[in-house]
């Protein structure tokens, strides 16, 4: 064999066992409910209901009193009647009590209009979630938002 095949090789099996051993690696139930946190913000920065709905359980009552079908349809008109809307996350923290859970961070949601970089529109708040463990996984049942009054901390350069 070769020196750039072997050397090709090597890098493969070194990449191998490197996703193995990580895929191996327990995470914590704090950074679960974190990852369920940003597949909601990320879905919205894509405009993508089942990103955002993916995570969010049967049973979900927000602090405005929508229920989970409810959302469906308020984010289908939103995303068709607004156009590009960016969300901007602040870190999550993460507190977990047995079964229940609550992630805690600060977002800016930005309107624009297509091709602009100047927003038309921008909302800071300050969001709970609440979540739940639903057969292994963790499940959001509602979360409550408030105006944004202190200021906006920037995401550490390794956060989401």
């Amino acid at each position: 064999m070769s020196t750039p095949r072997l050397l090709a090789f090597s890098a493969l099996v070194v990449a191998l066992l490197g996703a193995l051993v990580f895929s191996l690696w327990p995470v914590s139930d704090e950074d679960r409910v974190k990852e369920a946190v940003s597949e909601v913000v990320t879905g919205a920065r894509e405009a993508d209901l089942g990103a955002i709905l993916g995570p969010i359980s049967d049973d979900y009552v927000d602090g405005d009193g929508l229920t989970k079908d409810m959302l469906r349809g308020y984010l289908f008109r939103e995303f068709r009647s607004r156009g590009p809307i960016g969300v901007h996350r602040g870190p999550i923290s993460a507190t977990v009590e047995g079964g229940k859970a609550t992630a805690t961070f600060d977002a800016v949601v930005v309107e624009g209009v297509a091709g602009s970089v100047i927003p038309t529109d921008a909302d800071a708040w300050s969001v709970t979630v609440s979540l739940r463990n639903i057969d292994g996984d963790w499940l959001i049942t509602g979360h409550t938002r408030r105006p944004l009054e202190e200021g906006w901390r920037l995401p550490e350069p390794d956060e989401d």
